[in-house]
């Protein structure tokens, strides 16, 4: 089989979301079946991610990693698209020729349907509407569509008319060095070496900055809570951000008298990510829609107690009392405050984070049994 693994490559994201999916689940399977795996392509137009990351460099040193266009795919039997939504490239990038000419069979990564769900924001321009929607016919042509969450496969039923016989959920994996710290104060050290301004107590976001991540409305909720815990905890929300958008956030804080509270150190690296995890009081995620959820699954790999939405596939992965409608503020408000003072609710979170995380192997296992049902079909 071949997969194609330009999602690592995408100007779009490319430390983390899907990237960091496409690339960790490359590598499992990589390591877990290598007789499988003939080719892993990236895009010959697109720069290679550099510095490449150990897990890139561990796929090209097993002599797999190669490019679109020259690769020897000859025998592959099935090519497995990981993102399908790649919008900045042409769809003969995604859906190469050779993979009708030699007759293989079509798998896609389903991740979300967002887009469609918020299309006012996200294909309001006609260009762009035109290009989400040619890839969204390859998802629909795909011989089996592999989801990440239940909700995801929902959505991909509902939304795109697909046979609910080709959908498979495999679910994601998390990274090995995501996992609990041998001690919080060690690990608060850890982050405060890199973050000078992070107090010994704080509520930590981590995600992105659209519409959809609802930033604002966590800033919101922040400003509701008691002033006690305000003083007590301050709000870190570390994620790569334009100076407009920091500004934005700043005044905003202002307007809410939280400004001093309010800590935005940007984008942070994976080891000072997984030190806050660890030292977190809380991992606050009020996301109005995800196909996953990987910031949430990270924070509870990592011991922390979390409180996200309850809708779409966070319903999935957190626990019913540390839920909140996305959308209300106070709601939001109240559950950060339940789980910073009430024992019920801190200890039904703490034991939510302590179940094993989801694993790469896993994942791979699913997807692999797929490919097997595929590979025992006559070829077309």
């Amino acid at each position: 089989m071949i997969v194609d693994l330009q999602a690592v490559q995408s100007a779009d994201y490319p430390e983390r979301g899907i990237a960091r999916h496409a690339l960790e689940f490359t590598r499992a399977l990589c390591e877990a079946h290598p007789d499988l795996v003939g080719a892993v392509l990236l895009n010959p137009d697109l720069p290679a991610p550099d510095p490449a990351p150990s897990s890139l460099r561990a796929i090209e040193a097993a002599g797999l990693l190669g490019y679109a266009g020259s690769a020897d795919v000859s025998g592959g039997a099935i090519y497995h698209v990981i993102s399908p939504f790649e919008l900045a490239v042409p769809v003969e990038r995604i859906w190469p020729p050779f993979v009708a000419e030699g007759g293989m069979q079509l798998v896609v990564t389903l991740h979300d349907l967002i887009p469609e769900v918020f299309p006012a924001h996200y294909l309001a321009d006609p260009g762009l509407r035109r290009r989400y929607r040619v890839r969204r016919e390859l998802v629909r042509a795909a011989r089996r569509v592999l989801a990440v969450s239940e909700a995801t496969r929902d959505e991909g039923i509902a939304r795109l008319g697909l046979d609910p016989r080709r959908v498979r959920v495999i679910g994601a994996g998390i990274s090995p060095e995501f996992r609990p710290a041998p001690s919080p104060g060690e690990a608060l050290a850890r982050a405060r070496a890199e973050l000078r301004s992070l107090e010994s107590e704080f509520v930590l976001y981590v995600g992105g900055t659209d519409h959809r991540k609802n930033v604002e409305g966590l800033l919101t909720a922040y400003s509701l809570l008691p002033p006690g815990l305000r003083a007590r905890h301050q709000l870190v929300v570390a994620c790569r951000m334009t100076d407009a958008y920091r500004n934005h956030l700043r005044v905003a804080a202002t307007r809410l008298g939280i400004a001093s509270r309010l800590y935005l150190p940007g984008y942070v690296s994976d080891p000072t990510l997984v030190a806050l995890y660890q030292s977190t009081a809380l991992f606050v995620f009020p996301s109005l829609y995800e196909g996953y959820g990987l910031p949430v699954a990270e924070a509870m790999a990592c011991g922390a107690p979390v409180v996200s939405a309850g809708t779409s596939a966070l319903a999935e992965l957190t626990h019913p009392l540390g839920q909140f409608d996305p959308t209300d503020p106070a709601a939001i408000a109240g559950a950060i405050a339940a789980a910073l003072s009430d024992p019920e609710v801190a200890g039904a979170l703490a034991k939510a984070s302590d179940r094993p995380p989801p694993t790469w192997a896993r994942t791979v296992e699913a997807a692999v049994a797929v490919y097997e049902e595929l590979l025992a079909r006559p070829r077309s």
